[in-house]
């Protein structure tokens, strides 16, 4: 397991940036949401287990909110240093660079579980945070002006960037909380891994995600589907706005309008054609 491994990480990696009482206090916080979840923090005992008074900790902190969004800054601070230079090492290549992105937050949230624990704890409210929502700002626009770089050098899919930089959030964040958490239907020990197989194990669901899951010659049969989902996508974007039923009564010899949407038991284009009824006998 990760265990004192990540803990020394949490620590060290912490005490580069912030020395002093400040630097305490975090790492204090830092050990009891890695033993004890985010839950467990108050001002007072992230005191205690620093060895100060209970009042130090608001020459630094308001509140135990601004506690915890230090954390979270001083975690995603080191995120982006470490995908920058994983980035500036692939060179000019785009595709390589958004793997090295993947792997590198990947690697973080397994070596850092507790940053990733409070960067990514909706409860919190922390991204309401004027410093926090300029660096997730600036994740957001690198990843967009990366997508639309490849593409233009034909290196990425064409279509909707927004859809693809979801894409790779889904995939690298779902994988990066599966090896933070792990989960009874992994396949495999996810938290048990070392450092070297949680890079092998991301390179990997990196590339066939790239790929595709299908194979290349069953590839075209699926190209309108795709279509059809980018559309729906479209839509879904559409603000919804709720039909109001009519208090009058419809006029019985109201007729439906000559538009209106075929039957659901009519077949569709596509679909298997139902057999012709006789007007004198059963289907033939």
């Amino acid at each position: 397991m990760y265990g004192d491994a990540t803990k020394s990480a949490d620590e060290e990696r912490t005490g580069e940036r912030v020395s002093g009482l400040r630097g305490r206090l975090l790492r204090a916080a830092i050990l009891m949401v890695q033993d004890e979840g985010t839950a467990a923090i108050s001002v007072r005992e992230v005191a205690r287990r620093a060895g100060v008074s209970s009042g130090a900790p608001f020459r630094h902190f308001k509140d135990r909110n601004a506690l915890l969004a230090a954390i979270a800054e001083d975690g995603l601070l080191q995120l982006e240093a470490e995908t920058t230079r994983a980035v500036t090492a692939t060179g000019d290549d785009v595709v390589e660079q958004l793997k090295a992105i993947g792997v590198s937050f990947a690697t973080f949230a397994a070596t850092h579980p507790a940053h990733f624990r409070v960067m990514h704890d909706p409860s919190l409210g922390l991204d309401t945070s004027e410093q926090i929502e300029a660096i997730y700002a600036r994740q957001k626009l690198n990843l967009r002006e990366m997508l639309l770089r490849g593409q233009e050098q034909g290196l990425v899919r064409p279509g909707d960037v927004d859809m693809l930089a979801l894409l790779c959030i889904s995939i690298v964040g779902g994988l990066a909380r599966l090896f933070v958490e792990g989960g009874p239907e992994c396949p495999i020990e996810m938290p048990m891994q070392n450092l070297g197989a949680v890079e092998q194990v991301t390179r990997a669901v990196i590339e066939l995600a790239g790929f595709g899951l299908l194979a290349s010659e069953a590839r075209p049969r699926y190209e309108a589907l795709s279509a059809e989902a980018a559309a729906i996508a479209a839509i879904a974007n559409e603000p919804f706005v709720p039909t109001q039923r009519s208090r009058k009564k419809k006029s019985p010899a109201t007729k439906p309008a000559a538009s209106a949407a075929p039957p659901l038991s009519r077949a569709q284009p596509g679909s298997p054609r139902a057999p012709r009824r006789s007007r004198s006998g059963p289907a033939r």
